[in-house]
């Protein structure tokens, strides 16, 4: 007999990887580089402690990246990668009977992060050319929302949401409300910087 998931879970549509590239190619959406790592990694690779456990706090990492950042060490959160933070921030903040705000077409975890965090996807179509509707948004939130997610560039639109566009955004925005700015692929923006 199988194990008897939460309905919710055992619906979910399984994230389907895309195509391999060909052998003379790499795949930007699976962030692949097509350059080989930078010598100084490799030497601090081999230079690294492999064999032991890893600070699970990362400590080092956070207070160079606070250093760096101007900020305190407890303001600096550390993860696996961008959808990592993802699922651990929405979990903390949503649950069952609470909201998760985007746009969509956005980024395609994000249905899945919040409905294994319990909560409720809200969805705001993006505008003709892609980019976030910021007023819709702003008025979609609901004593429900928990969290907001904004993701610029926007995956797969690429639209980006400019400093000025997300700081007005955030003046509407209750204070009690997270909003996570996702900004995964920021090194990809030619244009002005989000912020």
């Amino acid at each position: 007999m199988p194990v008897i998931l939460r309905p919710e879970i055992a619906s979910l549509v399984p994230y389907r990887q895309g195509r391999p590239a060909a052998a003379d190619a790499f795949k930007l959406s699976s962030n692949e580089n097509p350059f080989a790592p930078h010598p100084a990694v490799l030497e601090a690779i081999s230079a690294a402690s492999v064999n032991r456990y890893p600070d699970g706090a990362a400590v080092a990492l956070r207070e160079r990246l606070a250093e760096r950042l101007g900020v305190a060490i407890d303001e600096v959160h550390v993860g696996s990668g961008s959808v990592a933070i993802l699922q651990q921030l929405i979990s903390a903040a949503a649950g069952a009977g609470d909201e998760v705000l985007y746009a969509w077409r956005s980024f395609e975890a994000y249905p899945g992060l919040v409905t294994v965090s319990g909560a409720t996807s809200v969805t705001v179509p993006v505008l003709a050319d892609g980019r976030h509707d910021l007023d819709a948004m702003a008025a979609a939130v609901t004593d429900r929302t928990r969290v907001v997610i904004v993701c610029t560039p926007n995956n797969p639109t690429s639209a980006i949401v400019t400093a000025g566009e997300f700081e007005a955004f955030m003046a509407k925005v209750p204070e009690t409300v997270l909003v996570l700015l996702d900004e995964a692929y920021r090194e990809f923006v030619t244009g002005p910087r989000p912020g």
